[in-house]
């Protein structure tokens, strides 16, 4: 009788450890907007949103890199990179295309 009471409740919180783990869906456009939005950047639009490959930053549940219609004094396009991590997303802005690559975001 112990047995089995030990057995089902290992069971049961091997069951509850598994559903914990289960990626919460982000949506990387919603993410980036906001962050837009708190930098004063309301009129700035967002033009492409792209699936990177989350080995890039260690512990990413998910990543996806943003390009936007914004561009700095040298004409550079303001690029974004959105990831999710442990549940917490988190939005922070590429130092250049570089950074596009190294997060393993296709080029269209």
């Amino acid at each position: 009788m112990r047995k089995s009471f030990i057995f089902v409740s290992l069971c049961l919180f091997l069951a509850a450890c598994q559903g914990a783990s289960t990626p919460v869906p982000v949506d990387p456009k919603a993410a980036a907007r906001k962050y837009l939005d708190g930098q004063n950047k309301q009129s700035v639009q967002i033009t492409n949103v792209v699936s990177g490959n989350t080995k890039a930053i260690k512990g990413a549940d998910g990543l996806w890199c943003v390009e936007t219609d914004e561009k700095n004094a040298d004409g550079v396009t303001t690029l974004l990179t959105v990831f999710s991590k442990a549940g917490a997303v988190t939005v922070t802005p590429m130092d250049s295309e570089y950074e596009w690559d190294l997060n393993g975001c296709p080029r269209q």
